[in-house]
């Protein structure tokens, strides 16, 4: 098996909630989530230029920002019809150290057998908003031990992932690396 890397990554640290799902729900997830996506081209935004291009990246987190609000309100419309007496987070919680276009890594307190087919939420970045919804299959999975209790180290391999998603990861991923060099050299400099 080759186990070269491909894809640019960054270490980006954020919180992730993620759930494991089966098959069957994730056939119904996605369904589901191609019936409300919405597109948007970002392409040739300057993120300092144009009032315009301003004014379409607020836009775009307004909507991704309702999205977010309208799955919330799908779970607790789930949560509630289940007749369920009370109130549960069927999801699972970890916290990203890298990413790239392609896959990720978590770190978490739930051993996640390989092969394993998860739905996971994240926001990569709150400004500019870059929320992300997307379906991976875990890959490798480790213990390991923080602060003397015992962890995972989580790989996982993005199965469907929106192209605009992509786009996004990517960006803030290059935004990280530029973010780097800079502080790099600043230190050189001194």
């Amino acid at each position: 098996m080759n186990n070269k890397r491909t894809e640019v990554r960054a270490s980006i640290e954020f919180d992730i909630k993620f759930k494991v799902i089966s098959d069957d729900e994730y056939k119904r997830l996605r369904e589901r989530q191609k019936r409300r996506s919405v597109s948007f081209s970002t392409q040739g935004i300057n993120l300092f230029g144009s009032e315009e291009a301003i004014d379409t990246i607020v836009l775009q987190s307004i909507i991704e920002l309702l999205i977010n609000m309208d799955n919330k309100l799908d779970s607790i419309y789930e949560i509630l019809s289940s007749g369920k007496k009370e109130l549960t987070d069927n999801y699972l919680r970890g916290t990203g150290v890298d990413i790239s276009g392609s896959g990720l890594r978590m770190v978490t307190e739930q051993n996640l057998p390989t092969d394993t087919l998860i739905y996971a939420n994240f926001i990569l970045s709150r400004f500019p908003f870059v929320y992300i919804e997307l379906f991976g299959r875990v890959v490798r999975c480790r213990p390991i031990t923080i602060d003397k209790k015992q962890a995972y180290s989580v790989a996982i391999n993005f199965v469907d992932i929106f192209p605009e998603d992509r786009e996004k990861i990517i960006e803030c991923v290059f935004q990280k690396q530029r973010q780097t060099l800079r502080e790099k050299r600043a230190k050189e400099i001194q």
